[in-house]
This record gives structure tokens, C-alpha cells and sequence, in this order.
């Protein structure tokens, strides 16, 4: 299974690190996508690079205060869906 990637999967994950509205590490993320998808990412680890950040948040406060959205999925369970519609969809 060769991953897709487009705008709509980038949105989505970026959307699931504002929802959370705490720091979520790269890797951690890779991880989580690993188990998910059964199959080891390939990695190639180099020091940090201008621009790289080691941790992304979102203070999610105004898109609770523009549309009164409350997060109700946690991270795990949100990859996990993600996964879920991602093999649905692409395989």
C-alpha cells in the first residue's frame, strides 16, 4: 500500500493537533500512523533544520468561541479513525 497524501489528509492532521490544544511530538505521531497502518515509516532522522519545529499546538480557543466546537476525540482514537477512512478510501 503506497500512502496518499493530499490537502484534505494534511487538514485533517492539522485540525487533530489544534483540537487537542497540547503539544504532540513528530515522532509520536509517526508512531501512532505506524501501528495503525502496520507498516514501519522510512525515516530519514537529521538534526534539526531551520524551520523545524520539535512539537505543534493550537490555542483552540477562538475556534471554541466561533463555532462553540468542544473536542470530544482523543488523539489515539482519532488516528485511529483517520486510519480507518484513509484504507476505506485509498485501498
Amino acid at each position: 500500500m503506497k500512502l496518499k497524501i493530499g490537502c484534505s489528509v494534511l487538514f485533517f492532521i492539522n485540525f487533530l493537533a489544534c483540537s487537542l490544544n497540547k503539544p504532540i511530538s513528530l515522532l509520536d505521531f509517526i508512531e501512532k500512523l505506524e501501528k495503525e497502518f502496520g507498516r514501519t515509516a522510512i525515516k530519514d532522522l537529521k538534526p534539526i533544520q531551520p524551520g523545524d519545529v520539535e512539537k505543534t499546538w493550537a490555542n483552540i480557543e477562538k475556534l471554541k468561541n466561533w463555532c462553540n466546537y468542544i473536542p470530544k476525540t482523543n488523539f489515539d482514537e482519532g488516528i485511529h479513525n483517520f486510519a480507518n477512512w484513509y484504507k476505506s478510501y485509498y485501498c
